[in-house]
């Protein structure tokens, strides 16, 4: 099993600085490779 490794790392503890998509972006670098519900 592999795991994403982020770039960058935040410590923005109430999200109001910073608003990463890495779901949205996770769901499409491995839409081709990883069925919708599994992930």
């Amino acid at each position: 099993m592999s795991f994403l490794r982020p770039k960058f790392i935040t410590f923005d503890c109430y999200g109001t600085l910073t608003n990463f998509h890495m779901g949205t972006m996770t769901r499409e670098i491995f839409a081709d490779r990883v069925p919708a519900e599994q992930m």
